[in-house]
């Protein structure tokens, strides 16, 4: 008989408690509501006059951090299990996880593109194409780089796509040879300020004639063909010579946009409309298709899972040129040029 009370008075307590979690969330799903339509109204006014400080702050206050608090104070109410954890190294994984965990890769790149810093990311790149990760996710911040340098890393980006989900993400830009390689991935994900494409070419030459005169500075060149010497800047360039940089810009701009044509899905003239190096924040972006979805770092790991249909994900953390496989040096993301990224810990505390 005590045993029965005992059971009916638990079972009504968990009843209050349920209740009392219901209205909370109730309270919570509302707040959130009305900061969704705070940010719309934001972005309404940024459109209508993109001078307006006002609304660029509105937005930047209201950008995801609270909704993301919010968002996990939620998934706790609801009970939810499915925590996804973040590690160092795949040894960590398995004594923690199992050895049947899915591993998504989180491969951190921010700075200029050139033909030294892709190294490390084309090593990444070919291994991961190898492993049994199941997705990636790229987390970017350039302003672009090289060219040439710029197309080898998106074909090795597009070959990893062939195998296994990729998303990228971004808080910061991606922005010019950054966009190049970033419109290969499945997905893309951005801040609604992130700064977005920039799709043009620019090539550059100096000319010092006059200044190295006034200098009393002579330079004799020894050179086999008559260009050999057009790219240095002790005289300017011939009609001639002009017109190979203009057709070589041309056909450098015709590859970017066929890139992001293929990449993204597009057609070449659809993308054309929109390769006017121009800087389109991330709603912006999000409007003329060259994005798919504004969010956090959050939101671009749990869309991996999802392309992935990942069981049993854990991130794991990988350094340029690292791999699955090798053990990582636990290291903290930190602040780059004026963007907050979120420090490794947060990952950890995954909610």
């Amino acid at each position: 008989m005590l045993s029965i009370v005992l059971l009916i008075g638990s079972a009504l307590a968990l009843g209050e408690y349920s209740d009392a979690l219901r209205e909370e969330r109730k309270k919570l799903e509302q707040h959130k509501h009305e900061l969704l339509q705070d940010l719309e109204r934001a972005k309404d006014e940024y459109m209508k006059s993109k001078s307006s400080k006002y609304a660029a702050l509105a937005i930047k206050s209201l950008k995801e951090k609270e909704i993301r608090q919010y968002n996990r104070i939620l998934r706790e109410l609801k009970g939810e299990k499915n925590v996804i954890r973040g590690f160092n190294s795949r040894s960590e994984i398995e004594e923690e996880i199992g050895e049947d965990a899915d591993i998504i890769a989180l491969l951190r790149w921010t700075g200029r593109i050139d033909s030294k810093t892709i190294s490390p990311f084309l090593k990444s790149f070919r291994e991961l194409a190898e492993d049994d990760s199941k997705a990636v996710v790229l987390w970017i911040d350039t302003g672009g780089g090289s060219a040439s340098a710029s197309r080898e890393l998106t074909e090795a980006l597009y070959n990893l796509r062939e195998k296994k989900p990729v998303v990228v993400f971004s808080g910061g830009r991606i922005l010019s040879g950054g966009y190049h390689v970033s419109s290969n991935a499945n997905k893309i994900v951005v801040d609604p300020l992130a700064e977005v494409a920039y799709i043009g070419v620019i090539s550059l030459h100096y000319n010092k004639e006059k200044y190295y005169e006034k200098k009393g500075i002579r330079m004799r060149f020894w050179k086999i063909g008559p260009h050999k010497d057009m790219f240095y800047d002790h005289r300017g360039l011939s009609d001639e010579e002009r017109k190979m940089r203009e057709e070589s810009v041309k056909r450098n701009y015709d590859s970017f946009v066929w890139y992001v044509a293929r990449g993204r899905g597009m057609e070449e003239e659809e993308v054309r409309k929109y390769s006017e190096a121009v800087k389109y924040l991330g709603f912006e972006a999000l409007d003329y298709g060259l994005v798919d979805k504004l969010g956090t770092l959050e939101d671009a790991i749990e869309l991996a899972v999802e392309l992935s249909e990942a069981k049993n994900p854990a991130i794991l953390y990988l350094k340029a040129g690292g791999s699955v496989g090798k053990k990582e040096k636990e290291e903290e993301l930190i602040e780059d040029e004026g963007i907050y990224y979120l420090p490794y810990p947060e990952i950890r505390r995954w909610r």
